[in-house]
């Protein structure tokens, strides 16, 4: 599950466009980050899932089996980014400093840290050198110590 997931979840829930759920989030009358965090707890609560993104930072305050901090070096993500977009280099660097400064702003709002801090995660891996199949058996091995 990611923030977007759960922003579906919710329009779906209240049969409501994005528009909507935006313009009353505006108004005040929700706060869509707390209703947000608010799954995000409910969610790792339950078990069983992996929430990833923005709303994996809601939920590290939150008891979990495994907290993991993916990373990878910016020019790697500067250029996945533009090229999954089909946006300059340039542009994805703007939108990736812009990102990572929301994140940082979440979680010293949250839990008064920065969110790259390793003491918040029980692994952290960095896919520019293990790559993505490297770092999902990585998980995978510390899940299955983690909860043996």
């Amino acid at each position: 599950m990611n923030t977007e997931s759960l922003f579906r979840e919710i329009a779906a829930e209240f049969q409501a466009s994005f528009q909507y759920l935006q313009r009353i989030s505006r108004s005040g009358e929700v706060d869509l980050e707390k209703v947000i965090e608010g799954m995000v707890r409910d969610k790792i609560a339950e078990g069983d899932v992996v929430i990833e993104g923005r709303a994996a930072l809601m939920g590290l305050g939150s008891k979990a089996t495994l907290k993991v901090f993916l990373h990878k070096e910016m020019t790697e993500r500067q250029k996945f980014l533009a090229k999954r977009r089909e946006i300059s280099e340039e542009e994805a660097l703007r939108e990736l400093q812009v990102s990572d400064q929301e994140r940082a702003n979440l979680v010293r709002t949250l839990m008064d840290s920065r969110w790259t801090d390793v003491k918040l995660y029980d692994l952290t891996v960095n896919t520019s050198r293990v790559g993505h199949q490297g770092a999902a058996q990585l998980v995978k091995a510390a899940l299955e110590t983690k909860t043996t």
